[in-house]
């Protein structure tokens, strides 16, 4: 099961939930904490200022254990994985940050004794015959932006983001070959599940799929 604290914190004001990223993260753990205890199968009571049941039981009962994804990109996530979670996948992060954050992961993770399951990555994805013709789809200069808005990535050595080199693995653009390349260097990187990510491109989905199926599966 996937958790993460929302993108959105206007989504959880309309809903009269918590806006706040601490108080967030503090809901995120309850409804780890909730979730657990349901799938026991066991009837029980719960009450706090978010959630107020009684005699709640949950049928049927899920027939092997369910591990917990963490979300997020940051030192905090990272943290929240060893607090309530087995395992670690962040949606969108450039390959040097999540190697930064697997160091960091490591040592919290021998620290407290919490083995992880899962570490993966979704990154966004336009998978073509050539490089050229995947890139047409993506909007490099928008994921710079978005890259240099973010204040808790690492700043490449000249200071800001600005060139798709400085992004690398934040989208997977080209060849099948390409998406190879870096697939791997994610997975020398740590990661053992990777989910493609391919927004980007709705209208030649199934094209897309044929490509990953045929050709970069295989090779990976």
């Amino acid at each position: 099961m996937g958790m993460g604290l929302g993108g959105f914190p206007h989504e959880f004001a309309a809903a009269g939930l918590p806006s706040a990223s601490d108080q967030r993260a503090r809901l995120a753990k309850i409804n780890a904490e909730i979730c657990r205890k349901l799938w026991t199968g066991e009837k029980f009571s719960y009450q706090d200022s978010y959630y107020d049941f009684r005699d709640v039981q949950l049928k049927p009962i899920p027939v092997r254990p369910i591990p917990i994804l963490c979300g997020g990109s940051t030192q905090a996530a990272c943290r929240r994985v060893i607090e309530f979670g087995e395992g670690w996948l962040p949606a969108r992060i450039t390959l040097a940050v999540f190697k930064k954050r697997m160091a960091y992961l490591r040592e919290l993770s021998s620290q407290a004794a919490h083995a992880m399951t899962t570490v993966g990555v979704m990154p966004l994805t336009s998978i073509a015959r050539d490089r050229e013709t995947a890139l047409i789809y993506v909007n490099v200069q928008d994921l710079i932006d978005e890259a240099n808005r973010n204040s808790n990535w690492p700043k490449p050595a000249g200071g800001i983001f600005s060139t798709l080199e400085d992004i690398r693995g934040l989208v997977l653009a080209g060849s099948p070959q390409d998406i190879v390349r870096e697939a791997r260097a994610y997975q020398m990187a740590g990661a053992n599940l990777i989910v493609f990510d391919l927004r980007f491109r709705y209208d030649d989905w199934y094209e897309q799929i044929e490509l990953l199926g045929k050709e970069v599966l295989p090779a990976l």
